[in-house]
């Protein structure tokens, strides 16, 4: 807070000035709000201002947005009148400063943030794209696929809506082969490789009997 008048005809006692800012505010903004605030000759605020302040901090486990209103009836003007007046909060009934500690991710995407102030919060989805020939799609290998000419424009779709799987959070995604086609392959080959070292045997033996013929 800083003094911006003092002793005039519209202000017998004082007049503060207050900046309200937050660094992690959504929008890069950090200006919240200006005012002023208005003491009598004994250092008394006058009634008439409790500013309504508004912040939106995103997924910082914070509610979306944070809404309260300052009381400066507990304030008094500073007796220097060039310098700042900090104020001091005497109480809070909100909760104290969280660190994200956990997350979990349900069968929807959701993506909810455990933070160590015991409070959570919802961070984010996972959403899922859906194709209206997923056949079209063309593999790109370690199980990746890319939307390829036929597989038509990808639809953004929340899990488990539009004919969509839902997520399944800590597990690990197996082979997407066919097991039942690469057992068929396995064994045509198996029967090949066996034709074909019997048809090695064969010749060399019908060689070894025209040598036989030969001596």
């Amino acid at each position: 807070m800083t003094m911006v008048a003092r002793g005039t005809a519209g202000v017998p006692g004082s007049r503060w000035r207050y900046d309200i800012n937050s660094p992690d505010n959504a929008g890069g903004d950090p200006r919240i709000t200006t005012g002023t605030i208005d003491f009598d000759v004994n250092g008394n605020l006058l009634p008439g201002t409790s500013p309504s302040i508004t912040l939106n901090r995103g997924p910082a486990g914070a509610e979306v947005p944070l809404t309260f209103t300052l009381d400066f009836s507990r304030a008094k003007a500073a007796a220097n009148p060039s310098g700042a007046n900090p104020l001091t909060m005497q109480s809070a009934d909100g909760s104290s400063l969280g660190t994200l500690s956990s997350f979990s991710i349900g069968n929807d995407g959701i993506i909810t943030g455990g933070f160590d102030n015991g409070l959570t919060r919802t961070l984010g989805q996972v959403p899922l794209a859906a194709f209206s020939n997923p056949e079209g799609l063309v593999e790109v290998g370690q199980s990746l696929f890319t939307n390829g000419a036929n597989a038509g424009t990808p639809v953004t779709v929340i899990p488990g809506q539009s004919g969509t799987g839902g997520v399944l959070a800590g597990s690990l995604e197996l082979s997407n082969v066919d097991l039942s086609a690469e057992f068929v392959n396995l064994i045509l080959a198996s029967t090949g490789y066996s034709g074909a070292s019997r048809v090695i045997t064969t010749t060399d033996q019908l060689l070894q009997q025209l040598l036989t013929i030969g001596r």
